[in-house]
């Protein structure tokens, strides 16, 4: 037979992928710009007062940067980058939110290149991506000015590597269909080296970011120690220390912000305690992923039981779990990671117990979603039905469920409906319209740190240091000038009015005071009722009229006396 006679040399499958690999691109990119244009409509909101205090931290020099930063127990580095990228783009809400709905829609790209390069299914990428671009959690961190929309990008990134590093061809058995097997993934130790050196990247800017996303980042690293279990591969020390360092050694860096938090840890234990183990099935949409994972193994079982192995034997129990499809891993790892967090909150005294605490779990829950209805698919399809078909019905199902479950279409279809609540910006141009330079402005942040002023001395550096974060509120983008400020509301309620209604001047009476309190108005009068019942409140109560008014979750009231 001839040179010209030999049948032609089939195209392999990298190749394939190869041609294909500027559809992935596309898909990534238009994912990417979906999580934008959701965004936008929420990047024009009021910044509330978490946000405030990014505004505030960055608002004048840059050597001050770091020191208001600590001040709200946070790290330096996304202040840093933030008042660089104002410089360029100004303070407004769209400028500071900016950033974070770019590495939002970052993350939803590098999913759907994960989780398609993973099954060598677009559909399962652009599954994954979607998700994580529509889930109301994804929504909110990725329109908020502070670095969690940045821990979900980085924890994402390393969780990527991770699978990429160890998930190469597995040494299975001939005839042994690998789990894990992509005939694009590159399996050359120069390969594989570079994804680890991105997993370790992720794992460090993560952890310099916020020292709460080690709980996200040690679901990580233990679901790449269990794939390279599930692959027979070897964990080695080296590998694991260098793991270790990138977890800790932001921790030193940052071991002076880090310090000071743990000693005030205690200031959490309003809302980072849970209050029973109900809490841990509403942190996340379970269902979600639950869903594909029920389907997949009741399909799996028949398929064990029905088709005996290449080698005429039963499959071990062992053999059945270097099966598992890696969506398996990824939910099992959220829900370790969460279950740490709730359990070190409940029990190891560290009050942590919040969803932006793990929001770095969020891209591995939308991972395991797309995988497990990918690995269903699969299944199925061995039947004769269409894996494309299945997997792009199990999308229409997980999206459904997901937007019912959060109710996010009632976010895109009013525009009155806010994600945050306090419109800080109305309130003080309302108060600034209406207020006389002389009357005087209160303002109640209802901060962790606000009952300081009852506890340390007055006019001593601390307490000045105190009283100039307790402003922050009211010292950037929103002004209003010579505000002082209060102590909580459902603590110190009486004490602040008997000293903002101090007896007036004699030749400068004091009628108007304005006061500005982070709390609906519902809750505000009950507490100013009660405190006018009270035998401690100040005589001049029975001679001022309050009339308040409601900015959402921020409540002014004007104060009017008349002796």
């Amino acid at each position: 037979m001839t040179a010209a006679d030999a049948p032609p040399k089939q195209p392999s499958r990298s190749v394939s992928f190869e041609s294909r690999r500027w559809l992935t691109f596309l898909a990534a990119a238009v994912v990417a710009l979906g999580a934008v244009l959701l965004r936008l409509p929420e990047v024009e909101e009021s910044l509330w007062v978490d946000e405030l205090h990014t505004a505030w931290a960055i608002h004048d020099d840059l050597a001050d940067v770091a020191q208001r930063a600590a001040a709200g127990n946070q790290t330096p580095w996304y202040f840093w980058a933030l008042w660089f990228w104002t410089q360029v783009a100004g303070d407004s809400e769209w400028a500071l939110r900016l950033p974070s709905v770019l590495a939002l829609a970052a993350a939803c790209a590098m999913l759907v290149f994960a989780a398609s390069r993973h099954r060598h299914s677009l559909l399962a990428g652009v599954l994954a991506g979607g998700l994580l671009a529509i889930d109301l959690n994804g929504i909110y961190f990725g329109t908020e000015a502070r670095s969690y929309g940045w821990v979900v990008a980085a924890v994402t990134a390393a969780a990527w590597a991770a699978v990429e590093y160890a998930g190469g061809r597995p040494n299975a058995s001939p005839g042994r269909e690998a789990p894990f097997q992509s005939p694009q993934r590159a399996d050359t130790e120069g390969g594989r080296r570079g994804w680890l050196v991105l997993c370790l990247l992720g794992l460090c800017t993560a952890m310099l970011l916020h020292p709460t996303a080690g709980i996200a980042l040690l679901a990580v690293v233990a679901l790449a120690a269990v794939i390279l279990w599930q692959r027979r591969r070897r964990w080695s020390w080296s590998l694991g220390l260098a793991a270790i360092a990138a977890v800790l050694l932001p921790l030193l860096i940052n071991a002076v912000v880090v310090s000071r938090v743990w000693q005030v840890r205690d200031n959490w234990s309003r809302f980072g305690v849970p209050q029973s183990a109900g809490e841990l099935w509403a942190m996340w949409p379970w269902l979600v992923p639950l869903i594909p994972l029920i389907v997949w193994a009741i399909l799996q079982a028949g398929r064990w039981l029905r088709e005996p192995s290449p080698a005429g034997k039963s499959l071990t129990r062992k053999e059945r779990v270097e099966q598992l499809p890696l969506g398996v891993l990824l939910l099992v790892a959220v829900a370790a990671g969460t279950l740490l967090c709730w359990w070190i909150a409940a029990y190891g005294g560290v009050p942590v117990w919040h969803r932006r605490y793990i929001v770095g779990l969020l891209p591995l829950l939308c991972w395991a979603t797309a995988d497990l209805w990918a690995a269903t698919a699969q299944v199925v399809g061995r039947s004769g039905i269409g894996r494309g078909g299945i997997l792009a019905m199990g999308g229409v199902i997980a999206v459904g469920m997901l937007l019912h479950h959060q109710q996010t279409l009632q976010l895109f279809r009013d525009p009155s409906v806010s994600l945050r609540g306090e419109d800080w910006r109305a309130a003080v141009a309302w108060v600034n319209q209406h207020r006389e330079p002389s009357q005087p402005v209160y303002v109640g942040a209802e901060l962790i740190e606000s009952n300081g002023l009852r506890e340390l001395k007055p006019v001593s550096p601390p307490w000045l240091a105190l009283n100039t974060y307790l402003m922050f509120p009211v010292s950037g983008p929103y002004a209003i000038e010579n505000a002082k400020p209060l102590a909580s509301a459902e603590e110190h309620l009486v004490e602040d009015l008997n000293r903002v209604l101090m007896p007036p001047r004699m030749y400068r009476p004091v009628r108007v005071r304005w006061l500005i309190y982070r709390m609906a108005e519902p809750y505000l009068e009950s507490l100013y009722r009660q405190a006018a019942e009270s035998a401690q409140a100040p005589a001049a109560l029975q001679h001022t009229q309050a009339a308040s008014r409601s900015f959402g979750g921020v409540t002014v009231v004007r104060l009017e006396t008349r002796w």
